[in-house]
């Protein structure tokens, strides 16, 4: 089946056909269908000032659970990274205010010095993350992969020790947060989400 999804004028240029797309549709909220990118068409639309663009998703139906017409909720995976650290952005921004001469200066990522691009926690971007080891608190070195607006994946600099299960800290007189590993099976944060589609067809 097809599948048409409304995409904003802001996540369009990252979505390419070949892309993964997860959807739920109203009838079956519990379940998730999968899905690939095979066009995304240049016609623009225009709705309250809005823009959106059409792309077109090809989804396996074989036992005809999805049917004509229904409206779908729909995420587009455009980056992966396998094995990778994942942290809160919190503990990136921690990092970023107790770096010593650390500022967050104009055109600069919210995490710390930025080598490449600084859109949304590209490659080559680094940062900083404190651990606390022993009542103290441990600098670590590390660089960007991905992020989305919650979460960082990230991969230890040289000479760096941070690990999975860390205690990183996201701020002053707050809890810690612990550092997680992405799986083979869901490597993916990230990408580009559409909250709803034309329908199906």
């Amino acid at each position: 089946m097809e599948v048409d999804i409304n995409v904003g004028e802001p996540d369009i240029g990252g979505i390419n056909p070949g892309n993964t797309v997860t959807f739920t549709v109203l009838a079956y909220p519990q379940a998730t269908f999968t899905g690939r990118v095979t066009q995304v068409r240049i016609n623009p639309q225009t709705l309250n000032n809005v823009v959106t663009y059409d792309v077109v998703v090809d989804v396996a139906n074989p036992k005809g659970t999805l049917l004509p017409g229904m409206t779908a909720n729909a995420t587009i995976d455009t980056a992966s990274a396998n094995d990778a650290l994942i942290v809160p952005l919190a503990a990136l921004q921690f990092g970023l205010t107790r770096s010593a001469g650390s500022s967050a200066t104009s055109g600069s990522a919210m995490w710390g010095q930025t080598l490449g691009s600084a859109s949304s926690g590209s490659t080559a971007t680094t940062g900083v993350v404190f651990v606390e080891r022993a009542g103290k608190l441990q600098a670590e070195h590390v660089t960007v992969l991905l992020a989305n607006s919650t979460q960082a994946a990230v991969s230890a600099s040289e000479g760096s020790t941070l690990d999975v299960g860390d205690a990183v800290v996201v701020g002053q007189n707050t809890a810690g947060a612990t550092v997680t590993k992405t799986s083979h099976a869901a490597p993916t944060l990230g990408g580009s989400s559409s909250n709803a589609t034309r329908g199906i067809h």
